[in-house]
């Protein structure tokens, strides 16, 4: 059986509906509250990578330090800290 044409206007019409009325999901933590980071500078390995870096974030919650490079990768997927597991926009607000 084939549908009409009002039929795949209709439904047409709706999934563009859905579309419209969908927005995209933020999941992790924009640039500008990564950017909020305390900033330590020093020789350590990472607790997360294991590899040696100069520069680290400062966890606002718990004082721990990541490498700038996991931080980027894990506030972008995520907003709990890896160590305590507090939400971290409720230390980046302004």
């Amino acid at each position: 059986m084939e549908a009409g044409i009002l039929e795949i206007f209709l439904f047409e019409y709706l999934i563009s509906s859905l579309n419209d009325f969908w927005e995209p999901v933020k999941v992790g933590l924009s640039e500008s509250e990564l950017n909020n980071f305390k900033i330590i500078n020093s020789e350590d390995n990472c607790t997360i990578c294991y590899e040696s870096h100069l520069k680290f974030n400062e966890m606002m919650c718990c004082k721990n330090k990541i490498c700038t490079n996991c931080t980027k990768k894990w506030f972008n997927k995520s907003v709990y800290c890896p160590y305590c597991r507090e939400d971290m926009r409720d230390y980046l607000k302004n």
